[in-house]
């Protein structure tokens, strides 16, 4: 498995008042998980071995002491910078509470809510940011490949985990392997809906992320609109998409599966059992929609576990490591 973090754009973050403390991070960049961004606050940084406090100088701490404070206008200003000082340019991204930047890096952002009658129109006086780090982890699914393919047809997957697991990262290697057709040496047609541009990292047209020489990605739209433009447009036979959640997802879902089409996706979730009890998803296992269920767990190391999904239950297969 490799680890792929573009350093150009992890550098790219940090506004030029932090340029030393981003020099210094990027030598640990690929243990570095999240930067917790707020105002009159330490800043922080969550890696695989817990949270840690930042320094001025960008290194780690569990003294808060040590830590950097920030205030308003660094967190005004790191805004800007992300928003490479057009915010007005990111209000639709910023309304929904995230941006997207170069090398598929995901900021969620709050602070004041502005509603007027189209509901929330704007948000302003940001307090927090949470700036995800992108991480391109290839080779990470060819361990689970195997128990994926039925009959050689690709089954629908889902992947379950908590946040910070790594669901993202396993599902844009799934998509890359399948794509390319390395465990059956057949490519196949994948069309993703990418809709906070978190799988692909596109950037004027171009992918940051390899997803795969067979696959053809959508963003800025949301899954359900996506799922009918993909059905129409590109005949995938199979589509891709990360973080199900709402109704209006399992609605476009279930026309692609009456299309023929095989899903693979994420959600949050503590373990596949939940998932497979859970009312809301119980009917596509029912209807035997979704044929396998990925479960990721996030201790010592990373352990994906495939199961066998049908009317009556899941059946494990196989359980296998996985680094992020």
């Amino acid at each position: 498995m490799r680890e792929n973090i573009s350093e150009r754009t992890f550098l790219l973050l940090f506004p030029p008042r932090f340029c030393k403390m981003a020099e210094q991070l990027k030598q640990k960049k690929a243990k570095l998980y999240e930067i917790r961004v707020r105002t009159n606050a330490p800043l922080c940084a969550y890696t695989e071995k817990g949270l840690f406090y930042l320094s001025e100088q960008g290194e780690y701490t569990q003294s808060v002491n040590d830590a950097l404070y920030l205030v308003p206008e660094d967190v005004e200003q790191w805004l800007q910078h992300l928003c490479r000082h057009s915010l007005y340019a990111y209000k639709e991204e910023v309304v929904q509470g995230y941006i997207t930047v170069e090398g598929g890096h995901r900021i969620g952002i709050v602070g004041q809510v502005v509603t007027g009658k189209q509901g929330i129109e704007d948000m302003k006086y940001i307090s927090s940011m949470n700036i995800r780090i992108s991480h391109e982890a290839i080779g990470c699914a060819e361990a689970i490949l195997p128990f994926l393919y039925q009959n050689g047809k690709v089954c629908s997957t889902l992947i379950v985990s908590p946040p910070m697991c790594g669901k993202t990262t396993l599902l844009r290697d799934l998509i890359r392997c399948v794509s390319n057709g390395i465990y059956d040496g057949c490519p196949h047609k994948i069309g993703v809906t990418d809709e906070r541009g978190e799988l692909a990292a596109f950037y004027m047209g171009c992918a940051g992320n390899d997803l795969g020489f067979h696959t053809d990605v959508l963003t800025n739209t949301g899954k359900s609109d996506g799922i009918i433009r993909l059905l129409r447009s590109m005949s995938p036979e199979v589509i891709a998409m990360d973080e199900l959640g709402k109704g209006e997802d399992m609605v476009a879902i279930k026309k692609a599966f009456a299309f023929g089409c095989s899903i693979f996706a994420t959600v949050h979730g503590k373990n596949p059992e939940q998932i497979f009890k859970h009312p809301e998803w119980r009917d596509f296992f029912v209807c035997c929609d979704f044929e396998r269920l990925v479960g990721i767990e996030h201790e010592n190391n990373f352990m994906s576990t495939v199961y066998r999904c049908d009317s009556e239950g899941l059946y494990l297969m196989s359980g296998q490591e996985v680094k992020r």
